[in-house]
């Protein structure tokens, strides 16, 4: 059985706990026999999308954000299991009638995207501010299909606060929503929202031809997006940020750690810069919060890097094992990871926390800004708070997820 545990904000009612008051202790409000692939959250909503399917929705409905029909069927109390003139639904209920399997879900501030088995992306809820289906379409309570790739398989939803980057298998990008500071198509001329499916290039990169680089991962921001890719023919890996500016200098901190080259672009003229990655990096993952970009990598001389670890606040790190955390961007609310006495297993971040889990699975932690209870009773603002610990034998976390001051563990037993 998998339960899944919250914390955090809840205004809305988006931890579905019944209830809209904030958490500060984990607390159970879904259980599933089924796998929990992905929770998405946006604002003031969440979806949880579960391995054979099934997707369920709590929150904010004031925009249909939990309740959607399909759009060749007429609106009606009927059609879901509960009434959709609610303006908050306080408890998780299944969406639909599960005639429609998804295997992605994704969320913005006030915004949903699915993809469902055949590869059809669909968009529900406002879409005034992220785009998608025109700019005639600026609201829709009906499960719309934004386009289908039917031969080519989606392998990575990115969703941000009012923009969208999916990935296909085939190498395919494609792309819409907020585009005013280029963290979607950096230097192209493109309007400032992108109404709707558009494709995504390096165009303005200087590396081989176009279609030669492939995204491993990508890291969206409020305003800026980091791409990790790779070269397809000569294996030589990059990172690349489109943002009109970098204020808090995230790219030159990165470059220093863990760049091989000089940053390629000068920021007052240009949107995308880039270096390459030294060949003994490698990237585990890379996640970013609303200002500030988080790193799990490992080296060839991994060990040597701990034996010599600099406890800064840019510069701190797991030391225990070989993958290496460090953080860089904005810390007003401590969102830089402060280091840790056990091993990291892997992290997930939300929009200014974050949460870790130890190598065996057992306890789970969170640093960052807790305001609203999404890190739990916090005794030291600069180290991490123990959030969750499996007390018996047979449970372990399967999961975990961030949102909007929310967190998520999913735990398996």
């Amino acid at each position: 059985m998998y339960h899944v545990l919250c914390c955090g904000s809840n205004g809305a009612g988006q931890l579905g706990l019944g209830h809209e008051e904030d958490i500060f202790k984990l607390t159970e409000s879904f259980q599933s026999e089924s796998k929990v692939i992905k929770i998405a959250c946006g604002s003031n909503h969440t979806i949880i999308l579960l391995e054979n399917g099934d997707l369920y929705a709590c929150g904010n409905n004031t925009n249909h954000l939990v309740n959607f029909q399909r759009n060749n069927e007429v609106e009606s109390e009927t059609e879901t299991p509960y009434n959709p003139i609610i303006e908050s639904l306080h408890t998780f209920k299944r969406v639909g009638d599960g005639s429609i399997k998804f295997k992605y879900c994704g969320a913005g501030w006030d915004f949903t995207i699915l993809v469902d088995e055949f590869n059809k992306v669909y968009i529900y809820g406002d879409l005034k501010q992220c785009g998608g289906l025109g700019n005639d379409v600026l609201m829709t309570s009906k499960l719309s299909e934004v386009y289908q790739a039917e031969n080519d398989q989606v392998i990575s939803v990115n969703v941000s606060l009012h923009s969208t980057i999916i990935i296909h298998q085939s190498g395919k990008i494609i792309t819409w929503g907020n585009n005013k500071k280029g963290q979607i198509l950096g230097n192209d001329e493109k309007p400032s929202i992108l109404w709707k499916p558009t494709n995504f290039y390096f165009r303005d990169i200087d590396i081989g031809k176009e279609g030669d680089l492939k995204i491993i991962r990508c890291a969206m921001g409020r305003d800026y997006t980091f791409f990790h890719v790779i070269h397809k023919l000569t294996n030589v890996e990059y990172l690349i940020m489109r943002s009109k500016n970098d204020r808090l200098n995230i790219l030159q901190e990165l470059q220093e750690i863990i760049g091989e080259s000089p940053i390629i672009g000068n920021i007052e003229n240009i949107r995308t810069r880039w270096f390459t990655i030294k060949q003994n990096i490698k990237i585990h993952q890379l996640e970013s919060m609303w200002s500030s970009i988080h790193i799990m990598y490992s080296t060839s001389d991994t060990d040597t890097d701990n034996n010599n670890n600099n406890n800064n606040n840019n510069n701190n790190n797991n030391n225990n094992k070989n993958k290496i955390i460090r953080s860089f961007g904005n810390n007003v609310f401590n969102q830089i990871f402060p280091g840790f006495r056990e091993p990291i297993d892997s992290f997930v971040v939300g929009t200014e926390h974050g949460i870790g889990i130890t190598q065996d699975k057992k306890s789970a932690f969170a640093w960052g800004w807790g305001e609203h209870g999404n890190c739990g009773h916090q005794k030291n603002l600069t180290e991490l708070n123990e959030l969750y610990f499996c007390k018996e034998g047979n449970q372990f976390i399967d999961s975990m997820f961030g949102g909007y001051a929310t967190t998520w563990i999913v735990v398996k037993t």
